[in-house]
C-alpha cells in the first residue's frame, strides 16, 4: 500500500511507478514548464540526487529531477516518521540548485515556474511580457486550459 499524503507521499508514489532511475517530478499546476527547462535540469544530474530550480520565490521541488535509488529509501523513511515536506530531504542528499541565471537560458523563470491555479492566473501569465522565448509550454502541446 502506498501512503500518498503530502508532497513526499506523492513523490514516493511516483518512485514506485517509475521505470527509470531519474524521475522528473512536475506539479500539475505548472503548465508553462518547457522541454528546454526539463532538459536543463536533466543535463545537471550527474553526481547529484536531486536537481531543483531555485528562483526568487525559493525552491521548486515539484519541478525537479530525483534519482530514485538514492532518494526513494529516504523518502520512504521520512514518510514512516510522519515527515511530508520534500525540502526536508535536501540536507540528507546531494542537491544541485539551478539558479535564475541558468534557468533564464530556458526562458523567464517567473513564467516557467509559475503556479497556475485559476483561469485568471493563466490569462495573466499568457498576456504578460514574462513569456518563454523559443519553446512552447508542455501544456500547450497536450491540452488547453
Amino acid at each position: 500500500d502506498l501512503k500518498i499524503e503530502g508532497t513526499e507521499g506523492q513523490v514516493d508514489a511516483a518512485f514506485a511507478a517509475a521505470r527509470h532511475d531519474l524521475l522528473i517530478v512536475l506539479a500539475c499546476d505548472m503548465p508553462h514548464v518547457t522541454p528546454a527547462l526539463l532538459g536543463l535540469l536533466l543535463a545537471r544530474t550527474d553526481g547529484y540526487d536531486i536537481v531543483v530550480p531555485r528562483s526568487q520565490s525559493g525552491y521548486h521541488p515539484l519541478c525537479a529531477v530525483y534519482r530514485g535509488h538514492t532518494c526513494q529509501p529516504i523518502v520512504t523513511a521520512h514518510l514512516a516518521a510522519g515527515h511530508l515536506a520534500v525540502r526536508a530531504l535536501f540536507p540528507l542528499l546531494k542537491v544541485r540548485e539551478v539558479g535564475e541565471a541558468d534557468l533564464a537560458t530556458a526562458g523567464d523563470p517567473r513564467y516557467l515556474l509559475a503556479n497556475v491555479n485559476t483561469p485568471a492566473d493563466h490569462a495573466a501569465l499568457t498576456t504578460s511580457e514574462a513569456t518563454s522565448a523559443g519553446d512552447r509550454p508542455i501544456a500547450d502541446k497536450t491540452h488547453k486550459l
